[in-house]
């Protein structure tokens, strides 16, 4: 008798059978008669052409997905070069790097995710209504602030009176654009998260005086300006504060504050930006374009 080795089209070891005749009578791509190596729980062996060796058995394995860090069931002995067993110690979306053997946040697939979930927030909530009636908002708000027919013809087709009716209009569309506002202005803060970290940074111009009109040729070509504000070690994690100056921002000249600081940032021609702290330890300012 005689023991042969089953392999599939890989090489990996799939059982063994016994045999009375020669090796000759069966295809040897498919059957070895060396005996395997033994291996581990973890291990399987696999047949390189001339050899046995012995492999990680990754089939059913939990792995990552080296691009966004999602798991995968692993359904081969293999592991593709796609993946990795290493799971992710980071927020999650991503990346794996092959050199560093790390993994990253992918902080650009975080802010599109975000931002995807703010969008569908929004058409959550327009979900509420029917969609003749999201059209119609901006003409019953319209009727209902300045006394139109339109909402007098609404308040008798539901039994109440135009002042009520002009009531309930204005009260849900001032909650609906308060809500979408909100998101829009959260998605413009992913959007310029995004805009960082894909365009070419720019110092434009940096000191430490509190308030200053500074010359920056061709500012509007800009995608993006932040004005980087360095606030005295009080304990923050991040010493500084940043004023987005995104494009429309910046073409329509739109004061950018922060509320909580009374720090300034504004755009006054194509040629000037001009900030102003209240930090008075003369704070060091950077303004930084992406484009």
């Amino acid at each position: 008798m005689k023991t042969l080795y089953e392999i599939d089209k890989q090489g990996y070891l799939i059982s063994n059978i016994e045999i009375e005749d020669n090796l000759t009578n069966y295809n040897k791509r498919k059957y070895i008669d060396i005996p395997p190596p033994n291996t581990q729980p973890n291990e399987i062996v696999k047949w390189n052409g001339t050899s046995w060796e012995v492999v990680i058995n990754y089939k059913g394995k939990t792995v990552y997905n080296k691009t966004d860090g999602s798991e995968y069931k692993n359904p081969s002995y293999s592991l593709n070069s796609g993946y990795t067993d290493i799971p992710p110690n980071v927020e999650l979306p991503a990346k794996f790097d092959d050199t560093t053997q790390t993994w990253t946040t992918d902080i650009v697939g975080k802010a599109q995710i975000t931002i995807q979930n703010l969008q569908q927030d929004i058409s959550e909530y327009d979900s509420k209504y029917k969609p003749e009636e999201v059209q119609m908002f901006p003409i019953y708000e319209a009727s209902a602030r300045f006394g139109g027919q339109a909402h007098i013809d609404l308040a008798n087709a539901r039994g109440i009176s135009p002042s009520d009716m002009s009531n309930i209009i204005v009260n849900k569309a001032n909650a609906r654009n308060s809500f979408i506002s909100n998101k829009l202005a959260d998605i413009d803060k992913q959007e310029a998260i995004i805009k960082q970290e894909t365009l070419i940074p720019t110092v434009l111009w940096s000191g430490n005086t509190s308030s200053a009109n500074i010359t920056t040729p061709d500012i509007d070509s800009y995608e993006l300006v932040i004005c980087k504000i360095k606030y005295a070690n009080d304990g923050r994690p991040d010493p500084y504060v940043y004023l987005t100056l995104s494009k429309s921002v910046i073409y329509n000249r739109v004061t950018v504050t922060l509320p909580s600081e009374g720090d300034t940032c504004k755009v006054v021609d194509s040629n000037t930006l001009q900030y102003h702290t209240n930090q008075t330890d003369n704070s060091l300012v950077e303004v930084v374009g992406y484009k």
